[in-house]
């Protein structure tokens, strides 16, 4: 038997019940992404169902349910189409060691001080984006680049770790405003250059 979990629409502009609750909740909040409900909303919701249920999302996006799911005790069963999502899904959702947490913070501090002692980016490959001035100022994306190129030396676990954190490098260090469910971008007169929203 299945039971479909509908979120009212009315939670659109509670921001408690939004992507916004997540920012300070661990694993929740390891990326900014809009369309993320907050854990609190999900776990609501399926504390609700009786213990032992199966979950069944069709788009599990950032992996929200799925973990709220799993800390719930709930077995779940979750697709997506975006490769980015179900590879971000997969490393919210795993489970680490002590061993491992460690590792990949000694790692990060290392590849901080390479990047802070490497500062020469002009051959690095950065992402092939119009205008990308629009989204980093130069300085930002020269650290961008060399932080990417450090970081895709690694592998495993210790990768995708590193891969969250340069993911909210680059969301915090951009131009990108946050101030509505659309993006826009942060007016910057103290660069000598304006972006309109």
């Amino acid at each position: 038997m299945y039971q479909k979990i509908l979120f009212p629409e009315i939670t659109r502009s509670k921001s408690e019940l939004t992507f916004k609750a997540n920012i300070n909740n661990g694993r929740y909040g390891w990326l900014r992404l809009t369309p993320a409900y907050s854990a609190r909303l999900v776990r609501d919701r399926l504390s609700c169902l009786p213990a032992g249920s199966r979950i069944i999302e069709p788009f599990s996006g950032s992996g929200t349910t799925v973990l709220a799911a799993m800390s719930l005790g709930m077995d779940v069963y979750a697709r997506d189409i975006n490769p980015f999502l179900v590879w971000f899904a997969s490393v919210k959702t795993r489970c680490y060691n002590e061993l491992q947490c460690l590792s990949a913070i000694s790692c990060a501090q290392e590849i901080y001080s390479y990047a802070f002692k490497n500062r020469i980016s002009d051959k690095l490959w950065e992402p092939p984006l119009f205008n990308i001035e629009r989204w980093w100022n130069s300085s930002s994306l020269s650290a961008l680049k060399v932080l990417r190129s450090r970081i895709d030396l690694e592998t495993g676990i210790i990768r995708d770790l590193l891969d969250v954190a340069f993911c909210r490098t680059a969301i915090t260090s951009s131009n990108a405003s946050f101030n509505h469910q659309s993006m826009s971008f942060k007016n910057r007169h103290d660069q000598g250059y304006t972006y309109k929203q």
